[in-house]
């Protein structure tokens, strides 16, 4: 007598394989939530945050450091810092290099560097010689700076309470620099930068 083969339903063992397989989605989906949600917050709030495992950061940002003859300082360029001088403080920052040969090919191996310095909110005399602002480039080669050409020389004295901004010049090779400004012939406060040719 022949068995009769039954139509229309699951196999036990299809049963169990589609039963492992919806636990395993579960569990999948379970654990991308928890990771998602790790640190409070739902998915959608915490999109872009940090991980809830990394530790967290006790170094303060943001902070104006100040910068004086017995404590020079260094940043980074962008960076604003509070210069005290024999005749006061201010607030001075650099910007830079703008560098007009970007992408040119072959590479150069130096090309005119432009920089914004300002100096703002001077609670004295403050006094600004250009011959004190230079460059030293990652070789420790010294390069003097000069009043980008167009563009108006450096106030004598930073305006009290006010902002002055002014654009310095150089000549510079790739690669990493420094550059200082030493109010009274002693360097105090220090930015550095990259100039980046490619």
């Amino acid at each position: 007598m022949r068995r009769r083969r039954r139509r229309g339903g699951p196999t036990p063992v299809r049963v169990i394989g589609l039963v492992v397989a919806g636990a395993s989605l579960a569990a999948i989906g379970a654990l991308v939530t928890t990771s998602l949600t790790a640190g409070g917050g739902s998915p959608s709030s915490r999109y872009g945050g940090l991980p809830g495992y990394l530790p967290k950061s006790s170094t303060p940002v943001g902070v104006v450091v100040t910068a004086t003859s017995s404590h020079p300082q260094l940043g980074v360029e962008g960076d604003t810092m509070k210069v005290v001088t024999s005749l006061g403080t201010v607030m001075a920052s650099v910007v830079g290099p703008s560098v007009p040969q970007q992408g040119q090919f072959p590479v150069p191996s130096d090309s005119p560097c432009t920089f914004v310095v300002t100096l703002a909110r001077a609670t004295g005399d403050v006094t600004v010689d250009l011959g004190n602002f230079s460059v030293r480039d990652e070789q420790g080669h010294t390069h003097a700076l000069s009043v980008a050409p167009g563009t108006p020389p450096p106030p004598s004295v930073v305006p009290v309470d006010g902002r002055s901004s002014f654009y310095l010049t150089a000549v510079l090779p790739t690669g990493a620099g420094e550059l200082t400004w030493a109010p009274g012939g002693k360097p105090i406060a220090s930015w550095d930068f990259d100039v980046e040719l490619d």
